[in-house]
Protein backbone atom coordinates (compact mmCIF):
# COMPACT_ATOMS: atom_id res chain seq x y z
CA UNK A 1 0.00 0.00 0.00
CA UNK A 2 1.50 3.34 -1.07
CA UNK A 3 1.15 6.55 0.93
CA UNK A 4 -1.76 7.90 -1.14
CA UNK A 5 -3.77 4.72 -0.57
CA UNK A 6 -2.85 4.77 3.12
CA UNK A 7 -4.02 8.38 3.51
CA UNK A 8 -7.21 7.73 1.55
CA UNK A 9 -8.08 4.85 3.88
CA UNK A 10 -7.34 7.08 6.87
CA UNK A 11 -9.62 9.85 5.63
CA UNK A 12 -12.46 7.42 4.88
CA UNK A 13 -12.07 5.94 8.34
CA UNK A 14 -12.23 9.42 9.94
CA UNK A 15 -15.32 10.31 7.91
CA UNK A 16 -16.94 7.06 8.99
CA UNK A 17 -16.41 8.10 12.60
CA UNK A 18 -18.75 11.02 11.91
CA UNK A 19 -16.80 13.56 13.96
CA UNK A 20 -13.41 15.14 14.59
CA UNK A 21 -11.02 13.49 17.03
CA UNK A 22 -7.81 13.81 19.00
CA UNK A 23 -5.69 12.98 15.95
CA UNK A 24 -7.65 14.50 13.06
CA UNK A 25 -9.54 17.63 12.02
CA UNK A 26 -11.60 18.59 8.95
CA UNK A 27 -11.43 21.98 7.25
CA UNK A 28 -12.97 23.22 4.02
CA UNK A 29 -10.07 25.57 3.23
CA UNK A 30 -6.54 26.23 4.40
CA UNK A 31 -6.10 28.75 7.23
CA UNK A 32 -6.07 32.36 6.12
CA UNK A 33 -3.79 33.43 8.99
CA UNK A 34 -0.37 31.88 9.52
CA UNK A 35 -0.72 32.11 13.32
CA UNK A 36 -3.87 29.96 13.25
CA UNK A 37 -2.16 27.33 11.12
CA UNK A 38 0.91 27.23 13.36
CA UNK A 39 -1.24 26.91 16.45
CA UNK A 40 -3.09 23.93 14.98
CA UNK A 41 0.25 22.29 14.15
CA UNK A 42 1.57 22.84 17.68
CA UNK A 43 -1.64 21.54 19.28
CA UNK A 44 -1.55 18.36 17.20
CA UNK A 45 2.17 17.90 17.86
CA UNK A 46 1.37 18.10 21.60
CA UNK A 47 -0.76 14.98 22.03
CA UNK A 48 -0.51 12.30 24.67
CA UNK A 49 -1.12 9.41 22.25
CA UNK A 50 1.46 7.95 19.90
CA UNK A 51 -0.31 8.41 16.57
CA UNK A 52 0.41 10.77 13.70
CA UNK A 53 -2.16 13.57 13.37
CA UNK A 54 -3.94 14.85 10.29
CA UNK A 55 -5.65 18.06 9.17
CA UNK A 56 -7.79 17.26 6.12
CA UNK A 57 -8.66 20.16 3.82
CA UNK A 58 -11.57 20.09 1.39
CA UNK A 59 -14.25 18.66 3.71
CA UNK A 60 -17.08 20.60 5.32
CA UNK A 61 -18.03 20.57 9.01
CA UNK A 62 -20.88 18.15 8.22
CA UNK A 63 -18.37 15.83 6.51
CA UNK A 64 -19.25 16.56 2.88
CA UNK A 65 -16.38 16.16 0.42
CA UNK A 66 -16.08 19.40 -1.57
CA UNK A 67 -12.46 19.31 -2.71
CA UNK A 68 -9.91 22.10 -2.85
CA UNK A 69 -11.14 25.43 -4.21
CA UNK A 70 -9.39 28.33 -2.50
CA UNK A 71 -5.77 29.24 -1.91
CA UNK A 72 -3.58 26.24 -1.09
CA UNK A 73 -0.29 25.86 0.75
CA UNK A 74 2.74 23.77 -0.18
CA UNK A 75 4.87 21.68 2.16
CA UNK A 76 7.76 24.12 1.79
CA UNK A 77 5.48 26.95 2.96
CA UNK A 78 4.59 25.04 6.14
CA UNK A 79 8.19 24.11 6.90
CA UNK A 80 9.29 27.73 6.38
CA UNK A 81 6.54 28.87 8.76
CA UNK A 82 7.71 26.45 11.46
CA UNK A 83 11.39 27.21 10.95
CA UNK A 84 10.70 30.95 11.07
CA UNK A 85 9.73 30.86 14.77
CA UNK A 86 11.75 30.28 17.91
CA UNK A 87 10.75 27.03 19.60
CA UNK A 88 11.96 26.09 23.06
CA UNK A 89 15.06 23.94 22.79
CA UNK A 90 14.97 24.45 19.01
CA UNK A 91 12.64 21.44 18.87
CA UNK A 92 10.14 21.73 16.03
CA UNK A 93 7.25 19.55 14.84
CA UNK A 94 7.80 17.49 11.68
CA UNK A 95 5.11 17.74 8.99
CA UNK A 96 4.30 16.75 5.43
CA UNK A 97 1.66 17.81 2.88
CA UNK A 98 0.04 15.34 0.47
CA UNK A 99 -2.80 15.54 -2.03
CA UNK A 100 -5.23 12.66 -2.56
CA UNK A 101 -8.42 12.15 -4.56
CA UNK A 102 -11.75 10.90 -3.21
CA UNK A 103 -14.86 10.92 -5.42
CA UNK A 104 -12.70 12.60 -8.06
CA UNK A 105 -12.07 15.60 -5.79
CA UNK A 106 -8.69 16.73 -4.50
CA UNK A 107 -8.05 16.89 -0.76
CA UNK A 108 -4.91 18.29 0.90
CA UNK A 109 -3.65 16.35 3.92
CA UNK A 110 -1.34 17.99 6.45
CA UNK A 111 0.34 15.28 8.53
CA UNK A 112 1.87 16.22 11.88
CA UNK A 113 4.15 13.33 12.80
CA UNK A 114 4.12 11.81 16.26
CA UNK A 115 7.16 12.53 18.42
CA UNK A 116 8.29 11.91 21.97
CA UNK A 117 9.95 15.35 22.14
CA UNK A 118 6.88 17.00 23.66
CA UNK A 119 5.92 19.58 24.68
CA UNK A 120 6.51 21.94 21.75
CA UNK A 121 6.08 25.63 22.57
CA UNK A 122 7.22 29.05 21.36
CA UNK A 123 9.74 31.36 23.03
CA UNK A 124 8.01 34.48 21.66
CA UNK A 125 4.38 35.57 21.35
CA UNK A 126 2.70 34.82 18.02
CA UNK A 127 -0.96 35.51 17.33
CA UNK A 128 -3.03 34.23 20.22
CA UNK A 129 -0.15 32.12 21.57
CA UNK A 130 1.90 33.45 24.44
CA UNK A 131 5.60 32.75 24.85
CA UNK A 132 6.39 29.69 27.01
CA UNK A 133 2.71 28.67 27.16
CA UNK A 134 1.83 25.13 26.14
CA UNK A 135 -1.05 24.42 23.75
CA UNK A 136 -2.31 20.94 23.01
CA UNK A 137 -5.01 18.83 21.40
CA UNK A 138 -7.37 17.08 23.82
CA UNK A 139 -10.14 14.93 22.37
CA UNK A 140 -11.46 17.15 19.52
CA UNK A 141 -10.52 20.53 21.05
CA UNK A 142 -7.44 22.77 21.04
CA UNK A 143 -6.29 24.83 24.01
CA UNK A 144 -7.94 28.29 23.69
CA UNK A 145 -5.92 31.34 22.62
CA UNK A 146 -4.17 33.44 25.27
CA UNK A 147 -4.26 30.64 27.83
CA UNK A 148 -2.37 27.46 28.60
CA UNK A 149 -3.21 23.77 28.89
CA UNK A 150 -4.08 22.23 32.26
CA UNK A 151 -1.16 21.41 34.53
CA UNK A 152 -2.03 17.69 34.55
CA UNK A 153 -2.04 17.50 30.74
CA UNK A 154 1.26 19.38 30.51
CA UNK A 155 2.77 16.95 33.01
CA UNK A 156 1.79 14.03 30.76
CA UNK A 157 3.49 15.69 27.78
CA UNK A 158 6.74 15.85 29.77
CA UNK A 159 6.22 12.23 30.82
CA UNK A 160 5.86 11.31 27.15
CA UNK A 161 9.26 12.91 26.44
CA UNK A 162 10.94 10.84 29.13
CA UNK A 163 9.12 7.60 28.21
CA UNK A 164 7.20 7.46 31.46
CA UNK A 165 3.81 6.91 29.81
CA UNK A 166 2.70 3.39 28.98
CA UNK A 167 4.64 0.17 29.37
CA UNK A 168 8.23 -0.57 28.38
CA UNK A 169 6.86 -2.93 25.76
CA UNK A 170 4.75 -0.12 24.27
CA UNK A 171 7.87 2.03 24.22
CA UNK A 172 9.63 -0.49 21.97
CA UNK A 173 6.61 -0.94 19.71
CA UNK A 174 6.18 2.83 19.33
CA UNK A 175 9.84 3.35 18.41
CA UNK A 176 10.35 0.83 15.62
CA UNK A 177 12.06 3.22 13.24
CA UNK A 178 14.72 1.35 11.28
CA UNK A 179 17.15 4.28 11.58
CA UNK A 180 17.07 4.05 15.40
CA UNK A 181 18.13 0.39 15.56
CA UNK A 182 21.38 -1.41 14.78
CA UNK A 183 21.69 -5.13 14.00
CA UNK A 184 24.62 -6.94 15.63
CA UNK A 185 24.99 -10.68 16.40
CA UNK A 186 21.33 -11.54 15.73
CA UNK A 187 20.15 -8.65 17.94
CA UNK A 188 18.71 -5.25 17.15
CA UNK A 189 19.93 -2.63 19.63
CA UNK A 190 17.98 0.59 20.17
CA UNK A 191 20.68 3.15 19.47
CA UNK A 192 19.23 5.83 21.76
CA UNK A 193 18.95 3.41 24.69
CA UNK A 194 20.85 0.11 24.11
CA UNK A 195 19.22 -1.64 27.06
CA UNK A 196 16.29 -2.28 24.69
CA UNK A 197 16.92 -5.16 22.27
CA UNK A 198 15.04 -7.30 19.77
CA UNK A 199 16.64 -10.75 19.65
CA UNK A 200 16.30 -13.81 17.42
CA UNK A 201 16.85 -17.46 18.28
CA UNK A 202 18.15 -20.11 15.86
CA UNK A 203 15.66 -21.25 13.25
CA UNK A 204 14.95 -24.91 12.54
CA UNK A 205 13.82 -26.31 9.21
CA UNK A 206 10.35 -27.90 9.32
CA UNK A 207 9.27 -30.94 7.34
CA UNK A 208 5.61 -29.87 7.23
CA UNK A 209 5.41 -26.10 6.71
CA UNK A 210 2.18 -24.13 6.93
CA UNK A 211 -0.03 -23.80 3.86
CA UNK A 212 1.19 -20.31 2.88
CA UNK A 213 4.70 -21.71 2.38
CA UNK A 214 3.38 -23.46 -0.73
CA UNK A 215 2.48 -20.17 -2.39
CA UNK A 216 6.19 -19.31 -2.51
CA UNK A 217 8.72 -20.16 -5.21
CA UNK A 218 10.49 -22.33 -2.60
CA UNK A 219 8.37 -23.98 0.10
CA UNK A 220 11.35 -24.54 2.44
CA UNK A 221 10.58 -22.88 5.80
CA UNK A 222 12.42 -22.34 9.07
CA UNK A 223 10.79 -21.63 12.40
CA UNK A 224 12.29 -19.60 15.21
CA UNK A 225 11.48 -17.09 17.96
CA UNK A 226 11.80 -13.36 18.47
CA UNK A 227 12.25 -11.71 21.88
CA UNK A 228 11.66 -8.09 22.87
CA UNK A 229 13.89 -7.45 25.86
CA UNK A 230 14.74 -4.80 28.41
CA UNK A 231 18.22 -5.72 29.60
CA UNK A 232 17.82 -9.45 30.41
CA UNK A 233 14.06 -9.32 30.94
CA UNK A 234 11.87 -10.69 28.14
CA UNK A 235 8.89 -8.39 27.60
CA UNK A 236 7.38 -10.33 24.69
CA UNK A 237 8.10 -13.56 22.80
CA UNK A 238 6.73 -14.23 19.31
CA UNK A 239 7.10 -17.11 16.87
CA UNK A 240 8.77 -16.35 13.53
CA UNK A 241 9.06 -18.21 10.23
CA UNK A 242 11.51 -17.72 7.38
CA UNK A 243 9.80 -18.42 4.05
CA UNK A 244 10.80 -18.99 0.44
CA UNK A 245 14.07 -20.68 1.33
CA UNK A 246 15.31 -17.68 3.35
CA UNK A 247 14.03 -14.74 1.29
CA UNK A 248 11.34 -13.55 3.71
CA UNK A 249 11.13 -13.56 7.51
CA UNK A 250 7.77 -12.88 9.16
CA UNK A 251 5.96 -13.07 12.47
CA UNK A 252 3.70 -16.14 12.39
CA UNK A 253 0.18 -14.87 11.58
CA UNK A 254 -2.90 -15.46 13.73
CA UNK A 255 -5.51 -18.06 12.76
CA UNK A 256 -9.31 -17.80 12.56
CA UNK A 257 -11.70 -20.73 12.06
CA UNK A 258 -15.15 -20.27 10.54
CA UNK A 259 -18.27 -22.00 9.14
CA UNK A 260 -18.83 -24.85 11.57
CA UNK A 261 -20.93 -27.92 10.81
CA UNK A 262 -24.65 -28.13 11.52
CA UNK A 263 -23.93 -29.23 15.09
CA UNK A 264 -21.76 -26.16 15.72
CA UNK A 265 -18.67 -28.28 16.28
CA UNK A 266 -15.78 -28.72 13.81
CA UNK A 267 -15.08 -25.63 11.68
CA UNK A 268 -14.71 -26.41 7.96
CA UNK A 269 -12.41 -23.54 6.98
CA UNK A 270 -9.66 -21.33 8.37
CA UNK A 271 -7.68 -18.28 7.38
CA UNK A 272 -4.48 -16.69 8.71
CA UNK A 273 -4.32 -12.95 9.28
CA UNK A 274 -2.62 -9.84 10.68
CA UNK A 275 -4.10 -6.70 12.26
CA UNK A 276 -2.27 -3.57 11.10
CA UNK A 277 -2.28 -1.89 14.53
CA UNK A 278 -1.19 -5.04 16.40
CA UNK A 279 2.25 -5.73 17.87
CA UNK A 280 2.70 -8.62 15.43
CA UNK A 281 2.19 -6.56 12.30
CA UNK A 282 4.25 -3.61 13.50
CA UNK A 283 7.14 -5.97 14.24
CA UNK A 284 6.66 -7.65 10.88
CA UNK A 285 7.03 -4.26 9.16
CA UNK A 286 10.11 -3.55 11.26
CA UNK A 287 11.78 -6.84 10.26
CA UNK A 288 10.91 -6.29 6.61
CA UNK A 289 12.42 -2.79 6.64
CA UNK A 290 15.86 -4.42 7.00
CA UNK A 291 15.31 -6.74 4.02
CA UNK A 292 13.64 -4.39 1.56
CA UNK A 293 14.73 -5.98 -1.71
CA UNK A 294 13.10 -7.36 -4.83
CA UNK A 295 13.12 -11.00 -3.74
CA UNK A 296 11.75 -10.27 -0.27
CA UNK A 297 9.04 -7.98 -1.67
CA UNK A 298 7.96 -10.61 -4.19
CA UNK A 299 7.74 -13.26 -1.46
CA UNK A 300 5.67 -10.90 0.72
CA UNK A 301 3.35 -10.24 -2.23
CA UNK A 302 2.82 -14.01 -2.55
CA UNK A 303 2.13 -14.23 1.19
CA UNK A 304 -0.53 -11.49 1.00
CA UNK A 305 -2.35 -13.45 -1.71
CA UNK A 306 -3.29 -16.18 0.76
CA UNK A 307 -3.50 -14.44 4.15
CA UNK A 308 -5.65 -11.47 5.19
CA UNK A 309 -4.45 -8.12 6.55
CA UNK A 310 -7.06 -6.11 8.46
CA UNK A 311 -6.83 -2.44 9.36
CA UNK A 312 -8.22 -3.02 12.87
CA UNK A 313 -9.85 -5.58 15.14
CA UNK A 314 -13.19 -3.89 14.47
CA UNK A 315 -12.77 -4.41 10.74
CA UNK A 316 -11.94 -8.09 11.26
CA UNK A 317 -14.99 -8.63 13.45
CA UNK A 318 -17.26 -6.90 10.93
CA UNK A 319 -15.82 -8.92 8.05
CA UNK A 320 -16.25 -12.18 9.97
CA UNK A 321 -19.94 -11.39 10.36
CA UNK A 322 -20.12 -10.63 6.64
CA UNK A 323 -18.52 -14.00 5.77
CA UNK A 324 -20.96 -15.93 7.95
CA UNK A 325 -23.93 -14.23 6.30
CA UNK A 326 -22.51 -14.71 2.77
CA UNK A 327 -21.12 -18.23 3.02
CA UNK A 328 -22.59 -19.21 -0.36
CA UNK A 329 -20.71 -16.35 -2.01
CA UNK A 330 -17.53 -17.65 -0.38
CA UNK A 331 -18.18 -21.20 -1.62
CA UNK A 332 -18.74 -19.92 -5.14
CA UNK A 333 -15.44 -18.00 -5.08
CA UNK A 334 -13.70 -21.09 -3.69
CA UNK A 335 -15.10 -23.30 -6.44
CA UNK A 336 -13.81 -20.97 -9.16
CA UNK A 337 -10.18 -21.32 -8.02
CA UNK A 338 -7.91 -23.87 -9.68
CA UNK A 339 -6.32 -26.64 -7.60
CA UNK A 340 -3.58 -27.13 -10.20
CA UNK A 341 -1.90 -23.81 -9.47
CA UNK A 342 0.14 -25.00 -6.50
CA UNK A 343 3.15 -27.27 -6.32
CA UNK A 344 2.56 -29.08 -3.00
CA UNK A 345 5.61 -31.23 -2.26
CA UNK A 346 3.83 -33.24 0.41
CA UNK A 347 3.65 -37.05 0.47
CA UNK A 348 0.36 -37.21 2.38
CA UNK A 349 -2.51 -36.81 -0.10
CA UNK A 350 -5.02 -35.62 2.51
CA UNK A 351 -2.62 -32.97 3.84
CA UNK A 352 -2.00 -31.83 0.27
CA UNK A 353 -5.73 -31.37 -0.28
CA UNK A 354 -6.02 -29.47 3.03
CA UNK A 355 -3.19 -27.14 1.98
CA UNK A 356 -4.89 -26.48 -1.35
CA UNK A 357 -8.18 -25.73 0.41
CA UNK A 358 -6.49 -23.30 2.82
CA UNK A 359 -4.58 -21.57 0.01
CA UNK A 360 -7.73 -21.10 -2.04
CA UNK A 361 -9.66 -19.99 1.04
CA UNK A 362 -7.16 -17.18 1.54
CA UNK A 363 -7.46 -16.10 -2.09
CA UNK A 364 -11.27 -16.25 -2.08
CA UNK A 365 -11.51 -14.26 1.16
CA UNK A 366 -9.07 -11.62 -0.06
CA UNK A 367 -11.29 -11.05 -3.10
CA UNK A 368 -14.36 -10.81 -0.86
CA UNK A 369 -12.55 -8.47 1.54
CA UNK A 370 -11.65 -6.08 -1.29
CA UNK A 371 -15.24 -6.03 -2.57
CA UNK A 372 -16.62 -5.61 0.96
CA UNK A 373 -14.32 -2.65 1.61
CA UNK A 374 -15.28 -1.00 -1.67
CA UNK A 375 -18.97 -1.39 -0.90
CA UNK A 376 -18.53 0.01 2.62
CA UNK A 377 -16.51 2.98 1.35
CA UNK A 378 -19.12 3.78 -1.28
CA UNK A 379 -21.89 3.57 1.28
CA UNK A 380 -19.96 5.78 3.68
CA UNK A 381 -19.33 8.63 1.27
Amino acid sequence: MNRNEYLKNKVLYFIQKGKEGNSWDFKLEWHEKAEELLKDIICFANTIHDDDCYIIFGITDNLKIKGMRGKRRKQADIINLIDGHDFAGSLRPKVSVDTIKIQGKKLDILTIFNSNMTPYYLKKNFGGMYANCIYLRKEDTNTPDKSSADYYDIEKLWMKRFHLLGSKLDFIINNLDKNDWKYVDEKYFYIKDPQYTIEFCDEEIVNEPDYYSYNMVNSTSYYGELYLCLQKTTLLKLNTVVLDGGRLEIIVPEVHYFYRDKFGLSPKYLYKYYIEDSYNYKLLKFIRSFTDNEESNFAFKKLKEVILIFKSFDEKNSFDKYINSHINTFKKELKNLSEKFYNIDCNNEQKKLNHIKDLNTGKALNKMLEQWRNNNNNNTI
